[in-house]
């Protein structure tokens, strides 16, 4: 690796590990969804279900695009930071932090995508939650349909199983799917440029863990599973993926009722 592709790389891992510090305050909690009077257990779980959903939209796997693979014979390994931006001011977020959130979910995650024959592409991805005390991982198959036409842009459909584990609260898991198009054109004579457009769908299921409550001049403390909730996000996303060489750099946004904001640094293997 020559050494500007060296301090890049070296930049982008400063910066995941200052936004992982960063999120260190957005740690939540389920316990403070339930409340106690008289030895009976009453559960928010409308506001339980809007954190599930906010969840579930930043741990989902990010980066739709582009809608080409890798090649039958390609991989590559890289690192993504993802930024979900929330309400710090909305009710399930004050609850949840018990007024400490900081309007913001990071993930920081490290991404091997693998090309097959057949314009297949298997990708994969683990890293963290930033302040949450948590793991993410995913799987991921792309099939681009329609790939390395001349006069037609690429089309491509990702299907995806997301999770989010070691919290001591929950367990969420996601599933989704995306159609995506893009092409891919030279720039300068070095650089090769694939803007995309296209459609992320996402499931998302949260499952909560005993959780100790303490009732209001109660002692004791009893535990209290909240009901799992699902939740389906629709979002639009747009992005720009732009190689020189082996390397890789790429920024893509998913818009909807939240806005997800991501960067990758790759290397082709």
């Amino acid at each position: 690796m020559t050494a500007p592709l060296r301090a890049v790389f070296a930049v982008v891992a400063s910066l995941g590990a200052a936004a992982v510090s960063s999120a260190r305050a957005q740690s939540f909690r389920v316990a403070p969804f339930v409340t106690l009077d008289g030895g009976e257990a009453t559960s928010d779980e409308d506001g339980y279900a809007r954190l599930i959903a906010d969840l579930g939209v930043a741990v989902r796997p990010s980066l739709s695009g582009p809608a080409r693979t890798e090649g039958a014979v390609g991989l590559s390994v890289g690192y993504e930071l993802s930024h979900t931006g929330v309400d710090a001011r909305a009710s399930h977020w004050e609850t949840a932090t018990e007024g400490r959130a900081d309007g913001g979910l990071d993930v920081s995650r490290l991404v091997l995508r693998k090309g097959l024959p057949g314009s297949l592409e298997l990708g994969a991805s683990f890293g963290v939650l930033g302040g949450a005390d948590a793991w993410v991982g995913s799987l991921e198959l792309k099939w681009a349909f329609v790939e390395g036409l001349a006069n037609a842009p690429d089309v491509g459909a990702r299907i995806s199983l997301g999770a989010l584990f070691g919290h001591p609260d929950l367990t969420l898991v996601t599933s989704g799917a995306d159609l995506v198009v893009g092409k891919s054109f030279g720039l300068f004579g070095v650089l090769r440029a694939t803007p995309w457009a296209g459609y992320a769908f996402t499931f998302t299921r949260g499952a909560s863990r005993p959780v100790a409550v303490v009732g209001d001049g109660d002692v004791a403390s009893i535990e209290v599973v909240v009901p799992s909730q699902n939740s389906v996000s629709h979002r639009g996303v747009v992005g720009l993926d732009v190689r020189f060489g082996p390397a890789c750099l790429a920024l893509e946004g998913a818009f909807g009722d939240l806005t997800t904001v991501t960067f990758r640094a790759a290397l082709a293997l």
